[in-house]
């Protein structure tokens, strides 16, 4: 009896750690109403994946909405509500009701805005804030069932760029654009749900407002240096707006065509990463004292036109999108925080943003 109830401890001690699967959504870039697809824009709407928390393989996406340019996905702290940009001239925010058995989406509402690059939603749920692309940031009061409301608020920002060096899409080319206007290309909420930042691409400046009885209210400017074009934020902890830093994301005596997309801070505050365009790496840094960085290096991602970058819930696993390869590359984090590739690729159409049920 002895040696039976060894050898039944031995046998299972010897079976594989069963994996969790970790649902997410993808956000992809569809073709142009009346056109067909190019590189970067072969998505057909928003996607259903899964991560193996044991080796950090995505399966295969599935189609799970067909909508129009969704490139910012968000999901309500409940984790029953999905909202996406619609981003073309024509397009909104649509709000997607989720079958937590299925994870297939039920469209429950739409708001229309002219080509929104990216939503934010207030932590208290009542809110989302809209940035659109040379167009006005718009306060949308969602409702009590989380379906988009009216318009309520829209600003903005009227100015010409410092003689900015940033570079713009034409076509497939990026060029210099000297003289633009207003760019607005995101808005991320404090915690508190009290004060949002506003990233003014076009103009080099971050804006500060506070939300008071339903408007947006100015309360500081934040000039950055010329051809800076802020495009994503976060707060840090003590949700301080104070420039203390310019530091770049780039090898050092590197000089070729680059262009940074998402930020990302880790759960314990300690690294933080940023996805560079052109160069298709992700840069990372440690955080030190009152929030300064130093540069650690730069991780080849192995796709093209990086975009993407999100953590999974666990922090241990790190993706990244490269828009125009249409994959999605997975690193695994080390103890130090260095981006470790796993040489795992998911094939998936144009892909530019990830949100993962669990957050």
């Amino acid at each position: 009896m002895k040696t039976g109830l060894a050898f039944a401890i031995l046998l299972l001690a010897a079976l594989p750690a069963q994996a969790e699967m970790e649902r997410a959504y993808i956000g992809t870039f569809t073709p142009s109403p009346g056109r067909g697809p190019t590189t970067g824009s072969q998505g057909e709407g928003i996607y259903l994946t899964e991560l193996d928390t044991i080796t950090g393989k995505l399966r295969a996406p599935r189609l799970v909405a067909q909508t129009l340019s969704p490139s910012w996905l968000a999901i309500d702290r409940k984790r029953s509500l999905l909202y996406a940009t619609n981003e073309s001239g024509a397009g909104g925010i649509s709000a997607f009701r989720i079958d937590k058995a299925s994870g297939d989406l039920a469209p429950i509402g739409q708001v229309a805005l002219p080509s929104p690059t990216h939503l934010a939603l207030s932590p208290d749920g009542g809110w989302l804030v809209a940035s659109s692309y040379g167009d006005p940031v718009s306060l949308v009061k969602l409702e009590p069932d989380g379906t988009p409301g009216a318009v309520v608020q829209t600003i903005r920002i009227e100015g010409t760029a410092r003689q900015s060096q940033v570079t713009e899409p034409v076509g497939n080319r990026w060029v210099t654009n000297a003289g633009k206007a207003s760019r607005m290309h995101g808005a991320f909420f404090h915690p508190d749900g009290r004060h949002v930042v506003l990233t003014e691409y076009g103009l080099d400046i971050l804006i500060v407002y506070a939300l008071e009885n339903g408007q947006l209210r100015e309360v500081a400017r934040n000039p950055q240096m010329a051809g800076a074009a802020p495009r994503h934020a976060l707060w840090n902890a003590t949700g301080a707006l104070t420039q203390r830093q310019h530091i770049s994301a780039l090898p050092p005596g590197y000089t070729g065509t680059a262009a940074a997309a998402e930020i990302l801070l880790s759960k314990d505050g300690r690294n933080l990463y940023v996805s560079n365009r052109f160069h298709d790496s992700i840069a990372h840094f440690r955080v030190g004292a009152h929030g300064l960085l130093t540069y650690v290096n730069d991780t080849v991602t192995g796709t093209n036109m990086v975009r993407l970058l999100q953590f999974d819930p666990s922090g241990r696993y790190l993706l990244a999108g490269g828009q125009n390869n249409d994959t999605i590359a997975s690193f695994r984090l080390g103890a130090d925080g260095a981006p470790q590739p796993l040489n795992l690729y998911a094939a998936a159409p144009s892909p530019v943003t990830l949100v993962f049920v669990g957050d």
